[in-house]
């Protein structure tokens, strides 16, 4: 080994320890609250990643802190057990004592009403998670599907639920584990965001995929850190809506969320950050159906999260980097914003991000994972024509006006055309960077476009029976023709400055054009401009 090799292997070393130390002081502090008992300022979120830490670092801690860990890696026991009706899940609770579940048994079966409603609620998390949505259950011992899973009730000031890896399973197709779940033996006396049976429903939605999860892949990196940990998350987020649409506990998250979306990593895991990424699936699931979101995970079997993303999304004819734009512009249309029938269902409740101001914010670099919204002024009831130029071309370039998105999104270097609506000059341009790396070099040219035709083709079903020249100079003459040159129609504008001419599509004696390919000729002060359009009926 080169002296250059040994001196990069040792700072990799160094600096291993030393985030380790930094994990290891994490710890600590969840071991001692966990311990302790002692209420402290909710966090909204389950413990599963400080579980995770714990069993993946048990080595690493100290005699005293390992003896702690040891005991929370443990399935607690408690004094009753009941299976659900669907036999899907043993639930273990305490009827006195300090994890003692609320006692009212109004059915006088023995069994306590909190107990009873989680089984319908966890067998219901069954039949959607697992016989609806296709997901495969959570693995047994032996590798195979687990067909009933143990569900424990602990008391907890600051967690909604956790769910702990138990056995590890080494198979070809990656590091799986066994695992079990501990949720909030009362929620009716927490001061959580959502509380009663209302966190309980969402609680055993999210803490349940988790135990999914664990039977497909667990990544690690050399710093045993979880490069997936962000989509583990936002999965299990979006499934709280998806299986309860009506309980909206995921609302907590946005407040933090999206009006700082433009300094958010894509991937991030901190500041709770990662749970409400949890609407990037709500996108998903929009466009494409539920299930787009279980065949991810069949693809993070061999893939990290966001190559498995994009894997899927190819076969759908686009990319992650194409949806990063698109969910950067359903970001923007929310609250006041937010437009009926149009991106997300539930729009209207969220906050609103504000974008930044003015070119020079546009030509900022551009961090790896990160979006960008900026807005500008322009002339209303023009077409124009914009493009970025940078050191590189994987980031997407979009424009949006209050009234919708401009078009698709085009990479970096490619023109895009985009209308800019009458009374209003507020655009929104919009950036983004798919890649872990920074973008720099940016330079954003937006231009008048020339005089066009569209939309190009007509479909006349869905756009109706006008067809709109654009940018049309002044005092300029609009002829209209068949491919064969047979003349249709004789068109002016006669404004002053540049204007839009609006044809109903009928030739000189009042027919509807037919579905086809036509020419149109714009001539002003001794110019000439032919283009083609085209029709669909």
């Amino acid at each position: 080994m080169s002296f250059l090799n040994k001196y990069v292997f040792v700072l990799v070393l160094l600096l291993a320890f030393s985030l380790r130390a930094d994990v290891i002081k994490e710890i600590e502090n969840y071991i001692q609250s966990r311990i302790n008992g002692t209420p402290v300022k909710e966090t909204g979120h389950c413990a599963f990643r400080h579980q995770l830490d714990l069993k993946l670092n048990l080595q690493r801690l100290s005699p005293q802190l390992k003896k702690r860990a040891v005991q929370l890696l443990s399935e607690p026991e408690r004094q009753q057990s009941v299976v659900s009706p669907s036999g899907h899940f043993t639930l273990h609770f305490d009827i006195s004592g300090y994890h003692a579940v609320p006692p009212e048994d109004s059915l006088g079966n023995g069994i306590p009403d909190y107990i009873d409603s989680a089984m319908v609620i966890f067998d219901h998390v069954w039949d959607v998670e697992i016989n609806r949505l296709g997901f495969q259950p959570p693995p047994a011992p032996d590798g195979g599907a687990r067909e009933n899973y143990h569900v424990y009730f602990s008391k907890s000031y600051e967690y909604y639920g956790w769910t702990t890896p138990d056995q590890q399973i080494s198979t070809s197709r990656g590091t799986t584990y066994t695992s079990f779940l501990e949720i909030n033996a009362n929620f009716f006396k927490t001061n959580f965001y959502t509380g009663g049976l209302d966190a309980m429903r969402v609680t055993a939605a999210h803490e349940f995929n988790h135990a999914i999860q664990l039977g497909y892949n667990l990544r690690t990196d050399e710093f045993i850190n979880y490069p997936d940990l962000f989509f583990l998350e936002m999965t299990s987020t979006w499934l709280e809506d998806y299986v309860y649409n009506e309980v909206n506990d995921y609302y907590f998250y946005l407040d933090s969320f999206i009006p700082n979306i433009d300094r958010i990593k894509f991937n991030a895991t901190y500041n709770n950050y990662d749970y409400a990424n949890a609407l990037y699936l709500h996108m998903l699931e929009k466009k494409y159906g539920a299930k787009i979101v279980p065949e991810i995970w069949g693809q993070i079997v061999e893939y990290e999260a966001i190559p498995a993303i994009n894997s899927v999304l190819a076969r759908k004819a686009s990319s992650f980097g194409r949806l990063q734009n698109e969910y950067a512009v359903w970001l923007y249309f929310t609250g006041e914003r937010s437009i009926s029938g149009s991106y997300f269902p539930e729009a209207a409740f969220y906050p609103m991000l504000l974008p930044a101001g003015g070119q020079d914010e546009i030509e900022q670099d551009l961090d790896g994972l990160r979006m960008r919204h900026v807005q500008i002024d322009l002339q209303g009831n023009m077409l124009y024509k914009a493009k970025i130029t940078a050191n590189n071309k994987r980031g997407f370039l979009n424009h949006i006006s209050d009234t919708g998105l401009s078009g698709a999104a085009v990479k970096f270097g490619q023109y895009q055309s985009f209308y800019q609506p009458e009374n209003t000059k507020q655009c929104v341009v919009v950036l983004s960077n798919p890649a872990d790396e920074s973008i720099d070099g940016i330079r954003y040219n937006v231009n008048l476009h020339g005089p066009v035709a569209g939309p190009n083709p007509l479909k006349v079903k869905k756009n109706g029976q006008q067809l709109t020249f654009y940018n049309v100079p002044d005092h300029s003459t609009i002829y209209v023709y068949t491919l064969n040159g047979r003349f249709l129609a004789k068109l002016h504008s006669v404004t002053d400055g540049r204007s839009q001419v609006v044809w109903e599509m009928k030739d000189k004696h009042g027919q509807r054009l037919a579905s086809g390919i036509y020419i149109y000729v714009i001539r002003y002060g001794g110019h000439e401009i032919i283009g083609k359009f085209a029709v669909v009926r």
